[in-house]
């Protein structure tokens, strides 16, 4: 009925001699042992049972499984996501020779960033935010915030707030490098192919430069008539990206927006001073440092003005951190003592010096030189880096557009200039109908009886004849007439107020004046910009702005006059 029984196991058992007379079966966890075994060996008493054997396996997987764990999440590269040591062309790269060099992140998977973690997307609903009093931009507030932001706002007591349009965010770069500090950032994108590519970028930056990843706040703002339709999301990027070419990076994303965006931004205005006001209020410190995005700050100018700043208590104080233009051909000055070098050589210079000079005429860049002197009283302070006030501003003028730190309870920006021109110097005012002539047409002009003492004449802004023939003497400009029309050009040397870069930050220092605000100036601490600026005849549509927000400042004037009941430049007085 049945086959031949098969050998099983057990027939094949091995048997060896027992050591007392024992038989035992080395098969016995074969299914046809019923019975838990021991082995004795050699005379041991150790026993080894099947559950024991059991728990081995169970552990040993465990400890693989561990093992492989930590291998993956071991980094095999530095962590550090910062440019390569390399020497770059000052024109052509971020950098421009700074004195500044760290070692880039080298290639590996295991990075101490997430190029395509949440982590980097943008943090609003673009249906939401909030708008500003005539409803023409909706602001997002901290959109992406960086990892130390907040840690960073509890230990230092200043924060710097810039702003930027997407094609010139590049210039964040070094800015973020040199400053060690909190940063807040108001970013402007409009229509999805901008905000794409912002968002694009961004992840860029986070992903290269430690400093952005680590201390910038980024804020949003969008225009009404362009608002992007599609929610931000996370965007990949190829996995090699040149991290050394921060200016190519994104002039390669912006190639992608197609014309008909270019030039519809060039029809419509940027809102400069919605963009400042919304930088300054996402900083949580007291005091805020209000930069452009091309405004590079010394290096460690965090650290030594934020041990200046815990010694004050003055609530109405500006203090004013000069500026200078540098040539594209030299490195970033490392103090006070190479940047005086370079100035006496030609390759650096106050800013708008030679564009237009009353924008810092004020700051008296003859005195802050003197410091550095040997004999002078605070040389010493230019030889250890420590920040104090070299002087105070005594000749202010009514086109005076400083970089400045002051308690965040200053006067905000008005929101109604917007683009160029009367955007900054109404938070300090412009007069209007104010036209520059050089030596050529003045002649001309008083022939015509417009001008019936040009030699005596001094145009009310300014706060003594000496301090104007000082300054037309530096900028080969002899006579300001306070004219009732702008004229008609009369070739390049015929250039009217409108066609100068008048900045937004005049509206609201003017106001800090009227309320009584002091300006000191700081030593030895400074910022830079690249570029020797010259002029140049402005595009159509920049003089359009300019006629727009010289509308709005023949009322703000007023409105200014009202609210505080002063005009310490009779401005009331020399109005149409």
């Amino acid at each position: 009925m049945y086959g031949e029984r098969q050998p099983g196991l057990a027939d094949y058992a091995i048997r060896l001699p027992p050591p007392r007379g024992e038989e035992v079966c080395l098969a016995c966890h074969h299914t046809s042992m019923v019975q838990s075994r021991c082995i004795r060996w050699l005379g041991g008493l150790g026993c080894r049972p099947w559950n024991l054997s059991l728990t081995s396996v169970i552990i040993l997987a465990l400890s693989n499984m561990l093992l492989t764990f930590l291998l993956l999440q071991s980094e095999t590269c530095a962590p550090e996501a910062i440019p390569r040591e390399v020497e770059m062309n000052a024109v052509t790269e971020w950098n421009l020779g700074t004195l500044v060099k760290h070692e880039q992140q080298s290639e590996c998977i295991t990075q101490d960033y997430q190029p395509v973690s949440p982590a980097n997307s943008l943090k609003l609903d673009i249906k939401l935010g909030r708008w500003d009093a005539r409803r023409i931009f909706r602001m997002f507030d901290s959109v992406l915030v960086g990892n130390r932001f907040t840690e960073l706002s509890q230990t230092y007591r200043v924060c710097l707030a810039t702003q930027s349009s997407v094609e010139k965010l590049h210039s964040l770069v070094q800015v973020a490098l040199h400053w060690t500090g909190p940063m807040s950032v108001a970013l402007y994108a409009a229509g999805d192919e901008e905000f794409e590519v912002l968002q694009r970028y961004l992840v860029y930056l986070r992903r290269c430069y430690e400093s952005i990843r680590e201390r910038v706040i980024f804020s949003l703002a969008v225009p009404k008539m362009r608002t992007p339709k599609k929610q931000p999301r996370v965007f990949e990027l190829p996995d090699r990206v040149d991290c050394a070419k921060p200016e190519a990076t994104l002039n390669e994303f912006m190639s992608y927006v197609p014309s008909e965006q270019t030039n519809w931004r060039i029809r419509n205005v940027y809102p400069q001073n919605h963009m400042r006001n919304l930088a300054r209020k996402n900083c949580q410190t007291d005091y805020v440092f209000l930069t452009d995005v091309d405004i590079v700050p010394s290096f460690n100018l965090t650290v030594v003005l934020d041990e200046f700043l815990r010694n004050d208590n003055c609530d109405k104080c500006a203090y004013v951190i000069p500026t200078y233009e540098l040539d594209t051909r030299v490195r970033f000055p490392s103090n006070k003592t190479e940047l005086i070098r370079l100035a006496t050589k030609g390759l650096a210079r106050p800013f708008h010096q030679k564009v237009f000079i009353h924008n810092q005429f004020a700051t008296n860049f003859t005195r802050w030189l003197q410091d550095v002197s040997p004999n002078h009283v605070h040389h010493e302070n230019v030889k250890t880096g420590k920040v104090y006030i070299s002087h105070d501003v005594t000749n202010f003028e009514f086109l005076y557009e400083p970089f400045y730190v002051a308690k965040d309870i200053v006067p905000p920006h008005d929101e109604r200039f917007m683009g160029y021109g009367y955007t900054r110097n109404t938070q300090h005012c412009i007069p209007l109908n104010v036209e520059f002539r050089t030596r050529n047409t003045l002649g001309s002009e008083a022939r015509s009886g417009l001008v019936k003492n040009p030699g005596a004449f001094v145009p009310p802004f300014v706060s003594s004849v000496r301090s104007y023939r000082r300054s037309t003497q530096n900028s080969s400009v002899l006579h300001i007439a306070a004219l009732g029309h702008e004229g008609s050009r009369r070739g390049s040397r015929h250039r009217t107020i409108s066609t100068w870069n008048m900045d937004d930050r005049l509206n609201r220092v003017y106001e800090m004046y009227v309320t009584g605000y002091q300006f000191k100036v700081l030593s030895p601490v400074f910022t830079g910009h690249w570029g020797l600026q010259t002029r140049k005849t402005r595009p159509g549509w920049r003089e359009r702005q300019n006629s727009a927000n010289r509308k709005q400042f023949e009322t703000f004037k007023k409105e200014v006059f009202a609210r505080y009941m002063r005009d310490p430049l009779k401005m009331m007085k020399n109005a149409n």
